[in-house]
């Protein structure tokens, strides 16, 4: 195990601090961290994902249609 990589989350309600030690290193504590995608927070809240990773996946795609709003070739009815 890599105590470099390796982060602590304690998911509560209340603030904790944990303090947890392997081979003589301290682990960091983290009150959130990326997970397949996602990021799980200490309470369990979405809002954070939802604001940052979804708002700017969706910011990205409308910039990369921005070719087709600007043509005039097409109808606005097409568009």
């Amino acid at each position: 195990m890599s105590t470099k990589k390796t982060k602590v989350m304690v998911a509560s309600k209340v603030k904790i601090n944990v303090r947890i030690t392997y081979n003589g290193a301290t682990l960091e504590q983290v009150e959130q961290f990326r997970y397949l995608g996602g990021i799980i927070t200490e309470t369990g809240d979405c809002s954070k994902e939802i604001s940052t990773i979804r708002c700017s996946i969706a910011r990205y795609v409308m910039a990369s249609l921005n070719c087709l709003w600007k043509d005039r070739a097409l109808s606005m009815s097409l568009k």
